[in-house]
């Protein structure tokens, strides 16, 4: 079992091809034509996260045989992203003598100053390097840096959506049986569906779930794991609504039920004094009962979770 946990599923398995990537037609289409002209132009590929934007861009990268570095932009916002990291891979040679290309994931989150700035750098150097950007919102670039790229928004139609879905059950299923996982087809296709666009989280949901249960079975549709968990129970002691708002809409799928059970397990680890104790009870049972009449699964478990950091005091 330890030899499954040394990589990520997500990581070990991505598409080394265009053709590889379970994405709507029109945009493996777009992509399929830059691989046939051989030449990455300057991109902005926009959608919700994991849909594959990265995925695809590695991919393509690979496929033309041309040099390629990620930098996660939300790792380094500011000017230094520009002035030392963009710069550095700008002004390094390029091994297999072709083009290189810079991908900036999260993009959207790189601030206006430091925008202004790679905005100069995409025509700086022009000549020698190709900029894919990612985000999760196209409108928080700069009309400057948005008028410089092509535009591909990550989008699902709905009629592609069962053929999308299926594709991604049958990758799955490949994954689980040379990971050795004793698995149940049709629950399996029932966590994919509760969390399809998401494929990154589909494959991490699965490994951790099946790391903790040596197999997939029905207890992973009401399943938030323990190191996801940890996670959001830092955020809560922190009081950090940012990063709670963003574990909610990466991590939990809306699932009110298994994030309450999984902090109710840890009542006394958790909570400092019979009161905080107390007040998680109410507030847990009131929010219990109106998840079943809430019409968006995951705003009503922020709400939940600010109730919980507003009226209850935390350990450490």
């Amino acid at each position: 079992m330890a030899e499954k946990q040394e990589f990520l599923w997500v990581d070990n398995y991505s598409p080394a091809t265009v053709s590889e990537c379970i994405l709507p037609k029109t945009i493996k289409s777009i992509f399929q034509g830059i691989v046939k002209k051989g030449s990455v132009p300057n991109m902005i590929l926009s959608g919700s996260p994991g849909t594959g934007k990265t995925t695809i861009a590695v991919a393509l990268c690979k496929e033309i045989g041309c040099d390629h570095k990620i930098i996660n932009a939300s790792n380094n916002r500011g000017m230094d992203l520009v002035r030392v990291d963009i710069e550095q891979y700008a002004v390094s040679r390029s091994i297999s003598g072709k083009r290189k290309v810079l991908i900036l994931d999260e993009a959207d989150g790189i601030t206006i100053d430091a925008q202004n700035s790679l905005r100069n750098q995409i025509e700086k150097y022009s000549d020698v390097l190709t900029f894919i950007l990612t985000c999760n919102h196209q409108n928080k670039l700069i009309p400057a840096i948005q008028s410089r790229c092509d535009i591909i928004e990550f989008k699902i139609p709905k009629e592609e959506k069962l053929e999308l879905v299926k594709n991604v059950a049958v990758r799955v299923f490949g994954i689980l049986t040379k990971e050795k996982i004793e698995f149940d087809k049709q629950v399996v296709v029932k966590s994919i569906t509760q969390l399809y666009p998401d494929i990154r989280k589909i494959l991490n949901r699965l490994q951790i779930y099946s790391n903790a249960n040596q197999k997939i079975d029905a207890g992973i549709l009401s399943f938030v794991g323990n190191s996801e968990l940890k996670t959001l129970t830092d955020l809560l002691k922190k009081q950090d609504f940012n990063g709670c708002r963003e574990w909610v809409v990466n991590y939990s799928d809306g699932d009110f039920d298994s994030v309450k059970s999984g902090l109710f397990r840890q009542l006394d680890e958790l909570f400092s004094g019979d009161q905080s104790k107390v007040q998680f009870v109410v507030s847990s049972q009131k929010y219990q009962y109106q998840n079943s009449f809430s019409v968006d699964k995951e705003i009503h478990l922020l709400a939940y979770l600010i109730e919980l950091m507003a009226s209850c005091k935390f350990n450490g």
